[in-house]
Formats: C-alpha cells, structure tokens, sequence
C-alpha cells in the first residue's frame, strides 16, 4: 500500500538522523588544536587558517568527486545497507587519522603534519560524505512519490541540518565537559582529554547506527528499479478513491 510506501521514507529519513546524531561534531577542538601557537599547543602543527579552511576545502572537493567516480564504478549496483557501511568504516578511519596526528606518530613515520592532514581531513573525510550522502539519495528517489520529489528532498535535508545541529551542541557540551579549553590571552590550553574525547565521538558512537541500518534501511540493491511498484500501488487504490466519491 501507499502507507507501506510512506513508512519506508519514513524509516530511512529515521536512519539518517540518527546517523548524523551520533556523529558528534568535535571539530572545534581540533581547530585549536591544529592552528594554535607553540604557547598553545607545544610541538603542534601550528596550521595557518588559510590551509585549515581554504586548502583542505580545495582537496576535500577533488575528494568528493573522486568519492562520486568511486560509488559510480563499483557500488552503484551494491546493497544499500552494504555501501552504508563502508561509509561509517571510512569516517572511523578519518578519525584514527585525526589521533595519528595528535599523537605525532606521523612525525615517527617521516610524514609531515600538512601531508597527514590533507590525507586525513581531505581525502578520506570527502569520500566518507560522498559514500553516506549517494545511498541515501538514491534510496529516497527510488521512494519518491510522483509530484512530492521535491518536498522529500526538503525534509531530508532539513532531517540532516537538525540532528547535525544537534551533533555540534552535544560536542560543544562534550568537550566543556572534559575540561578542553583555549585561553589564549593567558595562553593556557588543556588538550589532554582531545584523544579520548575523539575516540569516544569519532569511532565509539557512530557504531550504535550500525544496527539501525539492518533495522530501518531496505534491503535492496541501487539499481533495482521500484517505479512500477509504486505505479501499480497508486494505480489499485485509485478504484476505491473513484468508487467512494
């Protein structure tokens, strides 16, 4: 039925909250922690904002479309829940790149704080929103009723823009409470809750939407094609709506 139909998109905008929930955005600390003086951050990176923001933006675009070519190549015809997971593997692995850096193992491994960065926050962190942003698309046009495309494509994103608000807030209140602070003025900084705090954020919680894949995802391919199901769908209730007027 249309119901079942609805309960679908339903549950998959679910999923997408809940992934984006629990993915809390830590990502102020990190600035500090990679831009700040030696004052700051003894023996840190020390990045200029140009090539905080400016430069890794550049890469993490080039990344993105090198994500796009990748899906396009060898997932578009993958399961959903398949290519879902891949995407969370790849952001947990982002964030082992961010404690690589922060425990300067890089530096042990001759690799310099700018090249291990870009890899990082560039390269793997573009792909990753490549793989978790095509799936769910795909799935939601596949799901689309005719004339309301537009109006599901709205409240997915308004879906994303709340639990990643929500995500930013958590992580703000996370990382006050472990004691993360920058005073710049005295030039006290604590950082040395930076790693758990990664750890917990970055590679515990975004585990706990795994199950919620199996539970609120379909299990279908990406190139099935769903359009008749609906059409015939629409097509036997129609009857029964001409019958009661």
């Amino acid at each position: 039925s249309i119901g079942a139909w609805r309960k679908k998109v339903a549950m998959m905008l679910l999923y997408l909250f809940i992934d984006r929930f629990v993915n809390v955005n830590v990502s102020r600390a990190k600035m500090y922690w990679y831009t700040e003086g030696n004052e700051c951050v003894p023996n840190g990176p020390h990045f200029g904002y140009v090539f905080f923001i400016v430069a890794t933006f550049l890469v993490a675009l080039t990344a993105q479309a090198i994500g796009i070519w990748l899906f396009q190549r060898y997932l578009a015809r993958s399961n959903v829940r398949l290519v879902l997971l891949v995407s969370i593997v790849t952001k947990i692995i982002a964030k082992f790149t961010d404690i690589w850096i922060i425990t300067r193992t890089n530096l042990r491994m001759g690799i310099g704080d700018h090249s291990a960065y870009v890899f990082s926050e560039g390269v793997i962190e573009g792909i990753a929103f490549i793989l978790n942003y095509m799936p769910s698309s795909v799935v939601l046009a596949k799901f689309a009723e005719k004339d309301i495309e537009s109006t599901l494509f709205t409240v997915l994103a308004g879906t994303v823009n709340v639990a990643q608000a929500l995500a930013v807030t958590i992580g703000s209140s996370a990382m006050t409470f472990v004691g993360i602070h920058t005073d710049l003025v005295a030039g006290k900084c604590n950082f040395d809750q930076l790693i758990p705090l990664l750890m917990i954020c970055g590679v515990v919680l975004p585990l706990f939407s795994v199950p919620f894949i199996y539970l609120l995802v379909p299990d279908i391919n990406m190139h099935e094609d769903l359009s008749g199901s609906l059409d015939v769908k629409t097509e036997t209730t129609s009857p029964a709506t001409n019958k009661a007027s």
